[in-house]
């Protein structure tokens, strides 16, 4: 297992968008090919169109890849008992109990 880093924080089939005082883009990736920049209008309409164009985008794309955490060991913690005497001379020496 190798410890190599992200190099950025957004998924693979992650959109851009970004927006003016007029306009809301939104930049869809093209495989092999420059990124399709679609224009809507910076209001409640263009906002909907947007985040449907986003949506459909994500539909269309494989579904994203599960993360999957990375397997840590599991240390054995070793024969430990613990009885009630010990317990409660733990306590005692804590001032606990008296």
């Amino acid at each position: 297992m190798s410890d190599t880093f992200a190099t950025e924080a957004k998924p693979p089939y992650a959109v851009f968008a970004w927006m003016d005082d007029f306009n809301i883009f939104v930049e869809i990736p093209v495989k092999d090919q420059a990124p399709f920049i679609a224009k809507y209008r910076n209001d409640a309409q263009g906002f909907e169109q947007a985040l449907r164009a986003m949506r459909e985008y994500h539909r269309a794309v494989e579904a994203p890849p599960k993360y999957t955490p990375p397997i840590r060991p599991v240390k054995p913690l070793g024969a430990r008992t613990t009885t009630q005497a010990k317990a409660a001379d733990i306590l005692r020496r804590m001032g606990i109990t008296g």
